[in-house]
């Protein structure tokens, strides 16, 4: 369950100088003109997307213009991924190779003309890496990494989040990001995450054992520019973050 609304975590966002975020609930696309303008008044770009479930696996999908009406039921297998697909629109392998039934696993490499970008997550360890399959996947292929906050919870803000050299629209943050102007920058999670992780994940077991109806909302930071940075925040930036590299495209 998510303890904050839209509004707040665009708020957050704006305040720590971000420059774009998305919005990506599961299976559902929520971002409303309303939202785009209220992110607009504070700098930051709103991108409109969701994480489909594409044959059991999650998928991030984005567009420059899209409305809940043109999501719904639109998504169910990598056909129509290919349908979708466009100049207007992203498609982003979302934690391909962690464990769960919810990753793509063996289908990313089988479908890869469906994808313009991998995920990079944030969910890792000094101990352990989900992403180094990831990674070594999307250089083979040529496409471009994206590192992503997952925001289930405000403090996992902070650990990792991309840079991207883009015109300051929805349409050139897409154009950007499949041209391979992206960058990750990361630093492995913090215990408190971790552990949040943790217990969510075994309570989420528990409401799908009692068939309880939960409908999380993901929230993927996707860029940060330093411009919109204030000279306070600027004067005491976050701990240095190690770049976990990019695959130009």
């Amino acid at each position: 369950t998510i303890l904050y609304t839209a509004r707040e975590v665009i708020d957050r966002a704006a305040r720590r100088g971000y420059g774009i975020l998305s919005i990506t609930c599961h299976d559902a696309m929520t971002v409303t003109d309303e939202l785009v303008a209220y992110a607009a008044e504070r700098n930051l770009i709103l991108l409109r997307g969701a994480e489909a479930t594409i044959e059991g696996g999650h998928v991030l999908v984005y567009k420059a213009h899209w409305t809940a009406e043109d999501f719904e039921g639109r998504f169910t297998s990598f056909d129509d991924l290919r349908r979708f697909r466009g100049p207007d629109t992203l498609v982003i392998a979302a934690h391909p190779y962690y464990p769960g039934d919810v990753a793509l696993g063996e289908k990313l490499e089988a479908n890869i003309e469906c994808f313009d970008a991998v995920e990079y997550s944030h969910f890792y360890s000094r101990w352990h890496n989900f992403n180094k399959r990831a990674v070594r996947v999307a250089r083979r292929h040529g496409l471009p990494l994206v590192g992503t906050s997952d925001v289930h919870y405000s403090i996992q803000l902070e650990s990792t989040y991309s840079l991207v050299e883009a015109e300051p629209t929805a349409q050139g943050v897409i154009d950007a990001i499949k041209a391979g102007r992206v960058r990750v920058v990361t630093r492995p999670a913090p215990r408190d995450v971790l552990w949040a992780f943790g217990v969510r994940e075994s309570a989420e077991s528990w409401r799908t054992a009692l068939k309880a109806v939960v409908r999380p909302w993901d929230f993927v930071v996707m860029a940060r520019d330093p411009s919109y940075l204030r000279p306070a925040e600027r004067a005491d930036p976050p701990r240095p973050h190690a770049e976990a590299g990019r695959a130009p495209r």
